[in-house]
């Protein structure tokens, strides 16, 4: 089930999707940097598609972003690094830094939607962060990467 980018970007543009720490739904305890960034980027990747398709200058079977060097560019952001960190020397293969519980390489669509419903962390795990059980941060982040 997949829902369509203008009504992914209606719903990211509600003030009811946090977008920055300075929204009043902001909760450290369940919003990171590096989802907030996610959000954002998507979010300000939707509106250039929309921008694009209005423009006409790409239909919605490819709206992957924008043809290189056509000119057309959307912002994005990267969440804040860590102070003193050595980073013109510092290699990190994780996206935005996010730490991983794993990465799994699935092949049947049932293991995916398995995966995807059984996203909570084990009780003890919560405890051990602090996080209750039964909250929305007691669940994994989980990112889906298709490749051919």
């Amino acid at each position: 089930n997949e829902i369509e980018n203008d009504e992914e970007l209606q719903l990211l543009e509600t003030d009811r999707v946090v977008k920055e720490r300075a929204s009043e739904l902001f909760n450290n305890k369940i919003h990171t940097d590096y989802m907030i960034t996610l959000v954002y980027n998507r979010l300000h990747c939707l509106r250039a598609i929309a921008r694009l398709q209005r423009s006409g200058h790409v239909t919605a079977a490819t709206t992957e972003g924008d043809a290189p060097g056509t000119g057309h560019e959307m912002v994005c952001r990267a969440p804040p690094r860590s102070m003193g960190n050595p980073w013109v020397y510092y290699e990190d293969n994780t996206v935005l830094g996010a730490k991983y519980d794993d990465v799994v390489e699935i092949a049947q669509e049932e293991e995916l939607l398995e995966r995807l419903t059984c996203s909570k962390y084990e009780e003890v795990d919560c405890v051990t962060a602090g996080v209750p059980f039964d909250s929305d941060a007691a669940h994994r982040l989980v990112v889906v990467f298709y490749y051919v």
